[in-house]
């Protein structure tokens, strides 16, 4: 039987996503976050929240079968998410509703929780865009769509969980790389943190010896979405490092500093959440190099 939960307004404000730009931008500016607040309105938030018209069948397979994934390892009865595309699903008690929307429907972002709303909100056009971007003659994340959306829905999810908001709009390509410390910075860390306590808490559970998960074939989900984000952290810095030749050894802030004013800089975000995870020593020499040449170009 399906227990029973609380019903909450639906109002948080809006969360995250990824970018899309075009083919020729280099990978590491694909996947770096950036946000521009937006403002909340004040007319009817059920009725702006429908996406009942919106959903298109691009990718749902994949949308599905990373939100079972995702509900098993958070397992909290206050964070479930589902599938919608249906007036009458939106209205399924306090459970979360993942639409699926057309491209025309659709700001240029991947993934977000939309203005009002406690709803997740997918672009697969724009997903399998970027992704595309990311896998094309790379080996390490091919046929990785699932993981990904694991990643993505588990960080909209912390926003939820924290009740704060992100949401954002591509960054500009010539955004200026910086170190300053902002709230929308401290929300992104904080939904990351999220996502590293639900991966840690599984990944502990499998060094005891304890299946994370009673379902064999989600716990595998989950696996891989963890062995996933070491091999996307690999990708972003080998990418950064050649789209830029020489800025890592010579300590250029484009590799080091943030992309906008929102974000922190996503392979630190990696690195960060690789750490949290896993915390071996070759993870904590990785992440204190990288903050070793952060901090010492924000002392010059």
């Amino acid at each position: 039987m399906k227990p029973m939960h609380r019903r909450r307004a639906n109002t948080l404000m809006t969360c995250s996503g990824l970018r899309t730009v075009a083919k020729h931008e280099m990978l590491v500016r694909i996947l770096t976050f950036a946000s521009l607040a937006l403002i909340l309105g004040v007319g009817n938030a059920v009725a702006a929240c429908d996406f009942a018209l919106r959903s298109t069948k691009v990718t749902d397979a994949q949308i599905k079968r990373a939100i079972e994934i995702v509900n098993a390892a958070v397992r909290d009865p206050e964070l479930v998410l589902f599938f919608s595309n249906t007036t009458e699903d939106n209205a399924r008690s306090d459970e979360i509703p993942v639409h699926h929307i057309r491209p025309d429907q659709a700001r240029p972002v991947v993934a977000e929780v939309p203005a009002g709303c406690r709803t997740i909100v997918i672009s697969g056009v724009h997903f399998e865009r970027n992704f595309a971007v990311l896998s094309k003659d790379n080996v390490l994340m091919q046929d990785k769509q699932i993981s990904m959306l694991v990643f993505l829905l588990l960080h909209e999810l912390g926003h939820i969980a924290n009740r704060h908001y992100g949401a954002f709009l591509p960054a500009t390509a010539d955004a200026v790389p910086n170190n300053n410390e902002t709230e929308a910075k401290a929300r992104e860390r904080q939904a990351d943190d999220y996502v590293a306590t639900i991966l840690k808490r599984e990944f502990s559970r499998l060094g005891n010896g304890n299946p994370p998960i009673d379902n064999d074939d989600l716990y595998f989900g989950t696996t891989e979405a963890i062995m996933f984000l070491s091999s996307l952290s690999f990708v972003v810095s080998s990418e950064a490092t050649l789209a830029c030749f020489g800025c890592r050894s010579l300590g250029d802030p484009r590799i080091f500093w943030d992309h906008g004013q929102s974000h922190p800089n996503f392979e630190y975000r990696l690195l960060l959440i690789n750490h949290a995870i896993s915390a071996t020593p070759e993870s904590q020499a990785l992440l204190d190099s990288y903050e070793k040449m952060r901090n010492e170009l924000s002392a010059r």
